[in-house]
């Protein structure tokens, strides 16, 4: 139980900690809103058109290249929760099972061909 609640602990640190940071780039997204607010009167004709051309150009890559939100993003959820899970084990406690889990590996590593590793693997 004391785990969990380190784990709730660190968690609510980490969204506070995001909050914080959220909050901060709103204002700095507010503040060079209103520098290039106050520069729009004074551009030029060339900076404007500058300014038009790459407006154009990130409206075409949004559209060519839209985020990858959706429906990857649960399975890459999901995919980071199995890896945290898998490294949950303590080295001393894999160290422990690696006797019973090393002819798994071995056979493996000879269905996909490696014989280098086997070697290493022998001389443990």
């Amino acid at each position: 139980m004391p785990e969990t609640s380190r784990r709730a602990e660190r968690l609510a640190e980490a969204r506070h900690r995001e909050a914080g940071l959220k909050k901060r780039l709103k204002e700095a997204e507010a503040a060079l809103d209103a520098q290039a607010y106050a520069r729009y009167p004074t551009l030029g004709e060339a900076e404007i058109k500058t300014l038009v051309v790459e407006r154009q150009v990130a409206r075409r890559a949004r559209r060519r290249y839209p985020r990858r939100d959706g429906p990857r993003e649960p399975a890459a959820h999901q995919r980071v929760k199995e890896l945290a899970e898998r490294y949950e084990t303590p080295l001393p406690q894999w160290s422990a099972e690696w006797p019973s889990l090393k002819p798994k590996w071995i056979a493996t590593w000879k269905r996909w061909g490696s014989r280098g590793s086997e070697a290493r693997l022998q001389a443990d």
